[in-house]
C-alpha cells in the first residue's frame, strides 16, 4: 500500500503507515473514536474502585460567560459554546498530596512523524535510558493548552484584554492542577496515568479486599494496580488498531484489487463467523424458548 493516496488530500501511505493513523482530516470521527473507548474503560474502571467521577463536564465554565457571549456562541459546537469541557473530574488524592478536586484530561499520541520520528531531543534522552518520552513530552503541553483555551474564550466572548486574568481562566485556576492523562501509539502512559492507577487502586482496596479473599490492604491494592495497567494498556493498544483498521477504507486502491487491504476488511465479519461457530460448539442452535407458557408469563 506504499505510495497509494490516502484521505481527501494528496497525501501517500508512507512506509510505516504513519498517516493512516495521524491524518486528521479524515472522516469518520476516528480520533474521537478512539478517546471516547479509552476514556470509557477508565471511567467504568474508577467506579468499579468506589471512586466518584465525572464524565465529559459541560457547563463548568459557561456560568462564567456574560449573556452577550453565550449569544455570540450559538452557531458554535455544544463543546465549544460550553468552554472548555475536562474528560473527568473528581476528588482523589494524587501522589502524597491530600485529597483534592481535580480536572483530568486524557490525550492520545497518535503514531505520526510529529510525536514518533527520530528527532534530537529524543535520541539523546533515550541513549540516557529515559523511556516514554514521546507521551510525556505530549503531556507537558496540556496544562498551558488549558489555559490559552480558557485565555481564547476570555478575550473572545467575555470581552477580557490581553494579560488580564478573566473569568474563565480565574475558573480554571480554582482547581489545583489539569492532570494529563496521555496513551501513546503503542500502549505506553504518562506519569500522571500512574499516579491515577496507584490512587484509584488504593481506593479500590479499602472496599475489595475482603472480597478479593486478601489477608491485607496492600496484597489487593498489587492486584488491582496489575488489573487497571492492563485494562487501560489493552484499551489503548486496542483502540489504536481499530482506527487504522477503520481507515484503511480511505485508502485509494487505484481501480486494483489488493489481497492484504481486501483481507484486513474481512476481519470483522470473519471473528463474527467463529463467535457464532464456537457459541454452536458450546450450546447448540438456538430454538428459542421451550418453557411452557405458564413459565414464561411474567418473563
Amino acid at each position: 500500500m506504499k505510495g497509494l493516496r490516502f484521505g481527501r488530500g494528496p497525501k501517500t501511505v508512507d512506509e510505516y503507515g504513519f498517516v493512516v493513523s495521524a491524518e486528521a482530516s479524515v472522516p469518520g470521527g476516528g480520533w474521537t473514536s478512539q478517546h471516547d473507548r479509552i476514556k470509557r474503560a477508565m471511567a467504568e474502571s474508577a467506579r468499579e474502585m468506589g471512586q466518584e467521577v465525572a464524565m465529559e463536564v459541560y457547563g463548568l465554565f459557561a456560568a462564567h460567560i456574560p449573556q452577550h457571549g453565550r449569544a455570540a456562541m450559538r452557531e458554535l459546537s455544544s463543546r465549544t459554546r460550553h468552554g472548555l469541557v475536562p474528560d473527568f473530574m473528581m476528588w482523589i488524592r494524587l501522589g502524597r498530596d491530600p485529597v483534592k478536586q481535580y480536572l483530568l484530561e486524557l490525550k492520545c499520541a497518535h503514531l505520526s512523524p510529529t510525536w514518533y520520528a527520530p528527532k534530537p531531543w529524543r535520541l539523546q534522552e533515550e541513549a540516557q535510558g529515559k523511556s516514554c518520552l514521546v507521551v510525556e513530552k505530549r503531556a507537558e503541553k496540556v496544562a498551558a493548552e488549558y489555559v490559552r483555551k480558557a485565555q481564547r474564550t476570555d478575550q473572545t466572548y467575555c470581552g477580557t484584554a490581553p494579560g488580564t486574568v478573566g473569568p474563565v481562566e480565574a475558573r480554571l485556576r480554582t482547581f489545583d492542577k489539569t492532570v494529563p492523562l496521555v496513551f501513546g501509539a503503542f500502549g505506553e502512559a504518562s506519569a500522571a496515568v500512574e499516579q491515577l492507577i496507584d490512587a484509584l487502586a488504593e481506593a479500590g482496596a479499602d472496599v475489595h479486599w475482603r472480597a478479593m479473599k486478601a489477608k491485607k490492604r496492600e496484597e489487593a491494592k498489587g492486584a488491582l494496580v496489575w488489573q487497571l495497567r492492563r485494562r487501560w494498556g489493552m484499551a489503548a493498544i486496542r483502540g489504536n488498531a481499530r482506527l487504522i483498521l477503520d481507515r484503511m477504507q480511505f485508502v485509494e486502491y487505484g481501480g486494483r484489487a489488493d489481497s492484504q487491504v481486501a483481507k484486513m476488511r474481512g476481519c470483522p465479519r470473519r471473528a463474527f463467523r467463529r463467535e457464532r461457530a464456537l457459541e454452536l460448539s458450546w450450546f447448540g442452535p438456538s430454538i428459542g424458548d421451550t418453557r411452557p407458557a405458564a413459565a414464561t408469563r411474567w418473563a
